[in-house]
């Protein structure tokens, strides 16, 4: 655990991905989270620039999941990405064999999404 503190600490901008389970995020990421996070005011997250992505084999494409991992991160005192969120649906399509992304659409809006939390995170660190 100390390696992972010392990696969020150190990055400039932590992007969170997570798959939806149930209407929600596994449990081991919100464990993680609650680790990294204490205590507040002197965890790696504080003030630290996050965007999240979601994926469901469900049409809405983890839009819970990331509901519920916005609240989490709430307590976290991070700096939340403010776009458009990032959804993947039929999440089980949009791989192939080797585990890479084919879907040319959600490629790019992944880009997009991707190169916005990087401009955005240096106009807020600076």
């Amino acid at each position: 655990m100390e390696r992972f503190l010392i990696k969020i600490k150190s990055a400039s901008t932590v992007l969170f991905s997570t798959p939806e389970f149930n209407h929600s995020i596994p449990s081991v990421l919100k464990s993680v989270i609650d680790w990294v996070s204490c205590p507040v005011f002197r965890s790696p997250l504080f003030n630290k620039p996050c965007g999240i992505l979601s994926s469901s084999v469900s049409s809405v494409g983890g839009a819970r999941a990331q509901t519920h991992l916005k609240n989490v991160l709430l307590s976290t005192l991070n700096r939340l990405y403010p776009a458009v969120d990032y959804l993947l649906p039929d999440a089980h399509e949009k791989f192939n064999s080797e585990g890479q992304l084919i879907d040319t659409e959600a490629l790019n809006r992944l880009q997009n999404y991707v190169d916005g939390l990087i401009i955005w995170a240096e106009k807020i660190e600076s």
